[in-house]
């Protein structure tokens, strides 16, 4: 492992943290919501929580570790693959969709984010589990438009008649049904590690991948829907462009505006995280950015963590076409491996 001796010392303490954290099933990871009976939701308590979405994307995280060489390589498998484990056991077994963010919301329907955040750490950690994504990669194939676009929420004709009338209205009333860019992002670069054992899959993911490239901002970015900030919804997108080998400028530009992003000394871990990681997902040596992985290092907590930062993003009233709040969640465990992953990456 080359790189500065702070840096090392960093992804240390990380690891260890994260080993931690692990072992005492992700606490953090859990996201919960009120959803009120008296505004109309019908789940057996009004406090809903999940992590079977955030431990998804942290076992993919632990995957990136693996593939980026980090020193506990082995190791990151191993827990990449016990969260597997775990996303697996929460695959719905009412409805077609396979996961949903809040499984025990009925007016949550399954998502495509969730969906292929799931397939894809099953691609890399657990193929034995790929075979229950094959029903909602049908799914959600079967409802894809010419140019690539998917809506986010997963219902299916095959669903109850009670669940889908439920979960309609929810759509139309709370939660809004658009084609998210970066959730198509993760889902299309899923679709790419399940490939091998997804037959007909090339002309959707050619389609997703053109209509991705297009979403591009003029500064290089991606405007996402469900994340905060622009930072990681565009690492989503340059991780399937690169993995493509598709779309070089619009690479080059989403790289211009990680690089832009790292001068600025201000730039949160975790932004900063993301950019050296979109600089490495490219082909750039992130480590030759030395003082953006410096002061990563230097805002690491003593306990090897990193202070959790707003990760998933919620536009209330986006249904309505009026948007009175904007809720956001973090999780210092997905933060710290964010954090490790682009240390061990540039180092």
């Amino acid at each position: 492992m080359s790189g500065s001796a702070a840096a090392q010392r960093a992804a240390g303490r990380a690891w260890d943290f994260l080993v931690r954290q692990a072992d005492a099933g992700f606490p953090d990871a859990c996201h919960e919501m009120t959803f009120p009976h008296a505004q109309g939701f019908t789940g057996s308590t009004e406090r809903q929580g999940s992590d079977l979405f955030a431990r998804a994307v942290i076992g993919g995280l632990l995957m990136d570790l693996a593939d980026a060489g980090f020193e506990h390589a082995a190791a990151a498998g191993r827990l990449a693959g016990r969260e597997a484990e775990h996303v697996a056991a929460g695959r719905l077994a009412d409805r077609a969709g396979g996961w949903s963010y809040f499984p025990g919301l009925p007016e949550l329907p399954p998502d495509l984010d969730s969906l292929a955040a799931a397939s894809a750490l099953f691609a890399r950690a657990a193929p034995q589990h790929l075979a229950g994504c094959e029903g909602p990669i049908g799914l959600a194939l079967a409802q894809r438009r010419g140019d690539g676009a998917i809506d986010t929420w997963l219902i299916a004709a095959s669903d109850p008649l009670q669940a889908q009338t439920v979960m309609r209205r929810a759509v139309e009333l709370c939660w809004g049904n658009t084609v998210d860019i970066d959730v198509l992002a993760r889902f299309y670069r899923a679709l790419l590690r399940c490939e091998p054992v997804r037959a007909g899959a090339a002309e959707a993911i050619a389609a997703g991948v053109r209509l991705v490239a297009a979403a591009q901002r003029a500064d290089g970015a991606w405007q996402g829907t469900w994340y905060a900030g622009p930072y990681y919804g565009s690492s989503l997108c340059v991780e399937l462009l690169s993995a493509a080998g598709a779309a070089p400028a619009a690479v080059q530009r989403a790289c211009d505006f990680a690089r832009l992003a790292l001068a600025e000394p201000g730039l949160s871990p975790v932004s900063t995280a993301l950019c050296l990681w979109t600089l490495h997902t490219a082909g750039e040596n992130a480590g030759q950015h030395e003082r953006a992985m410096e002061r990563l290092a230097e805002a690491q907590s003593d306990d090897g963590s990193w202070p959790e930062e707003p990760w998933i993003e919620m536009a209330m009233g986006r249904a309505r076409g009026r948007v009175t709040k904007i809720l956001t969640w973090g999780s210092c465990s997905v933060a710290s491996a964010i954090c490790l992953r682009a240390l061990a990456a540039a180092c």
